[in-house]
């Protein structure tokens, strides 16, 4: 529907074409704050604040792929089939690949390269369709460049999602000091290690944790020439191939085999502990190498036909293949590029997170590339795909990833002490499970709910409409039980975390209800006869959990601010909660803060005022002021704080950045929004960590920043049944040589499209708007941005008039 103002009055009233008016009043509750005092938070500030992520690793891979490869920050290149113990056939025949400064024995590599970031690499992706990460360093005065993408066979679609993959690595010389003198020649390293040896955990001093004792390759290998005079090939005594390499006439290639010393002797002195492959380049710049890597050893007519194709026609097909891929109508492009290539590279990320069942086509998300390949956690999923994939207009990619959580409903036993197996209960698909949380049914129910309002796609409501309707029975049959000792009406006790703690949290019932009222959303706008039962439902349940939260919460501890104002600590559990839940850094991440998101509670309850201050500027500050100093996170297991409003542990689990957009804190948004753009997401390769201390190869973090991005812009989160545009905008996204676009921006309520730019002496703002409502929101508001000179703001060409900074149109 085309919007066209017209001033009546003094008011501004938006008349929709081929539809009724929505009437003007004046806004209330939702005032925009200012802070005139400070210069507002940007992207570029907040890269100031966070150092870029320590041992971090990319997904590389193909959309859709059962595997993937992980490039670490320094430019090594594992292949790692499959994670153990899901598939013990494969798990042992990865490789990790990592060119570097020429080296023969010895733990000397790994303490220099290995085992430490000092930031003396860079990465970033190349400009184009095909996501290719390039890493340089330094060597003897040149400047070495690495170049990586993976494709797989046939470069389509895939029918399996195990079909072969492989990756090209391109090394070159890229730069030179020229005043310096060079030799003619210079040689490198490409060592071959086992990846079977090198884990990841979320403690920064062992993010990257190398077991020096077993990391060479656990097969013999040998070269031998391939039948290309440029090719030179790695075999295992099999006859497989295990890596390969061209090269032009300024290229030459030595084997060097790992020493065969008994186990727990030094290595010869002249020998290597590990196989490794000399390249020797003339020095020019522009020299290069090809490596081809396959996932799996292959055989070696088929690898030498990969490797006669070459890196230049393999990449020439991935171009082809992701220009073809289905075009998404929606664009959101803002005038920090950080931003929108976060945005790009995330969506390739979510994708490449996801398997193919190669029996049924079944598409399943994983939680990770590498530390959590082969498992999915619910919360992060759904946040994946509501928030930011189905946000950005990925709707069809979203679908095909739903049916698995639609198959396994009731047939999972809920984690706690009094539960039974209930056909409406949804739960982790059984081959992806790690841990089952109680959340799980409400994350899973969240997602399956705002797909359907997202997408608008009536087919998908319909045939998901039982489902979604079983899940909202399982919520109103077990708050009806009585059979245990913790707080009745809201859900008994089960488990809510990797504690495994049996606990009636407020982690469980926020994201139940949550699904609940989300549920009843897309049941009222298929006008189900059911939707006002459980919007009736919903209602008690809130009221049920306030009654028994204020009765949890006067029996709290309490502490006293800077100000000598006295709090309630704010409880994380209702029942059966222990110290634990709270020294635990779960306290923050998954307790009271997330009760604003969920809809139980209200950001301006003092409860939800004092939660906040308790994590901003409470006694976990003062006792943790020498640690934050660093600008980095610590381990998980600290207690946790808000550290320039991002959790101190886990950054997606920010919920307190709900709280910051209900009550229209500005200065508090820009920080964290930023913070989780510039601190959770490598400034460098934008793939996202779990915490600041370890675990990337995620997009954790990007999904809550990305659509924390899009609600400060196109708000229908917020309020129930409103639209808010500009809510919380950046100062910095509305310039005058760079268009701000949200087009065809999906909504709960139908696709919106805002555009808008600064006049040329910044003095007006211009804005282009149009709704493609399914269901009409009661009001849609239009805030006023706080731009120093702004004097008059357009909408469709015509004059808006602002009451409090606000216009409800």
């Amino acid at each position: 529907m085309t919007l066209q103002p017209r001033c009546l009055g003094g008011k501004t009233r938006i008349s929709l074409l081929a539809a009724s008016a929505i009437v003007v009043s004046v806004m209330s509750g939702c005032k925009t704050y200012v802070d005139t005092g400070t210069p507002e938070a940007t992207y570029e500030q907040a890269c100031t604040w966070w150092p870029e992520l320590n041992q971090k690793w990319t997904p590389i891979g193909w959309p859709e792929h059962q595997q993937r490869f992980n490039a670490f920050w320094n430019g090594s290149l594992m292949a790692h089939p499959a994670p153990w113990p899901s598939n013990p056939e494969l798990a042992w025949q990865g490789v990790l690949f990592s060119p570097t400064n020429k080296v023969y024995n010895s733990y000397a590599y790994l303490n220099m390269e290995m085992k430490r970031d000092i930031g003396n690499f860079r990465q970033g992706w190349n400009k184009g369709d095909v996501p290719e990460l390039w890493t340089q360093w330094w060597n003897s005065g040149i400047q070495f460049r690495s170049e990586v993408f993976a494709y797989a066979s046939g470069f389509k679609e895939l029918e399996h999602g195990d079909e072969p993959l492989l990756a090209w690595m391109r090394i070159s010389i890229d730069k030179l000091i020229q005043e310096l003198p060079q030799k003619d020649s210079i040689t490198i390293s490409g060592v071959i290690y086992s990846p079977d040896r090198i884990t990841a955990k979320m403690f920064r001093e062992h993010n990257v944790f190398f077991d020096n004792r077993d990391l060479a390759y656990t097969r013999s290998l040998h070269a031998v020439s391939g039948s290309d005079s440029n090719g030179f090939l790695v075999v295992e005594d099999n006859g497989k191939v295990r890596l390969g390499l061209r090269g032009e006439d300024f290229a030459s290639f030595a084997f060097i085999p790992k020493s065969k010393s008994e186990a727990g002797k030094p290595v010869p002195r002249g020998e290597s502990m590990y196989d490794i492959v000399e390249i020797t380049m003339k020095v020019e710049k522009g020299n290069y190498v090809d490596v081809l890597i396959p996932m799996l050893p292959t055989d070696k007519a088929v690898f030498e036909q990969e490797l006669r194709r070459g890196r230049t026609a393999a990449k020439a097909s991935c171009e082809a293949f992701y220009q073809n891929e289905p075009e998404i109508p929606a664009i959101f492009s803002v005038s920090e590029p950080a931003i929108n290539d976060c945005m790009k590279q995330s969506v390739r990320f979510s994708k490449i997170l996801t398997e193919a069942n190669a029996i049924n086509g079944e598409k399943c998300k994983i939680t990770g590339s590498w530390k959590y390949a082969g498992r999915l956690w619910a919360t992060p999923v759904a946040m994946d795909l509501v928030m930011m994939m189905d946000v950005l207009g990925h709707h069809d990619y979203v679908e095909s990833c739903l049916s698995v959580f639609k198959n396994e409903q009731g047939t999972v036993v809920p984690p706690g002490p009094t539960y039974v197996k209930h056909p409406g209960y949804l739960s982790t698909p059984a081959a992806y499970k790690s841990v089952d949380w109680l959340s799980d049914n409400g994350a899973i129910l969240y997602m399956l709910s705002m797909h359907g309002l997202l997408s608008g796609n009536e087919d998908y409501m319909n045939e998901y409409t039982d489902v979604i309707v079983r899940s909202c029975e399982w919520i109103r049959d077990v708050r009806a039980q009585t059979n245990h000792d913790g707080y009745k009406k809201v859900l008994p006790p089960g488990v809510a975390t990797d504690l495994k703690t049996s606990i009636q949290a407020v982690w469980n019932d926020g994201w139940n209800y949550k699904g609940l009222t989300t549920a009843v959303k897309m049941l009222k706008e298929i006008d189900h006869p059911r939707a006002v039962e459980f919007e009736e439902e919903a209602k008690r349940y809130r009221e049920d959990f306030r009654e028994a939260f204020q009765t949890k919460l006067k029996t709290m501890p309490r502490w006293e601010d800077a100000a000598g104002k006295e709090h309630y600590l704010v409880p994380t559990s209702l029942y059966g909660d222990s110290p634990l839940e709270y020294l635990h850094a779960f306290y923050l991440d998954t307790g009271p803060l997330f009760l604003v998101f969920s809809g139980l509670m209200s950001a301006d309850d003092p409860a939800m005022r004092s939660s906040l201050d308790w994590f901003r500027e409470g006694p976990p500050h003062q006792q943790n002021n020498i640690r934050i100093a660093g600008s980095d996170n610590a381990e998980c297991d600290e207690v946790a704080l808000l550290d320039h409003e991002i959790s101190s542990c886990e950054p997606m689990y920010s919920w307190n950045m709900f709280h910051n957009l209900e009550l229209a804190d500005r200065k508090h948004f820009m920080e964290g929004m930023y913070s989780l753009f510039a601190g959770a997401i490598s400034q460098q390769t934008l793939t996202s960590c779990e915490t600041r201390a370890g675990i990337t190869g995620t997009v954790f973090s990007a999904s809550l920043a990305i659509y924390l991005a899009r609600l400060a812009v196109i708000d229908d989160e917020t309020r129930d049944n409103e639209l808010h545009l500009l809510h919380l905008v950046p100062q910095v996204w509305l310039q005058k040589d760079k268009e701000l676009i949200m087009e065809y921006m999906p909504t709960i309520y139908g696709p919106v499209t805002l555009r808008g730019r600064l006049s040329d002496d910044g003095a007006s703002l211009n804005l282009e708007y149009t709704a493609d409502f399914r269901i009409e929101p009661a009001r849609v508001v239009l805030h006023r941005p706080p731009l120093e000179g702004l004097k008059r703001v357009y909408l469709n060409g015509e004059k808006m008039h602002f009451d409090d900074n606000q216009c409800e149109l």
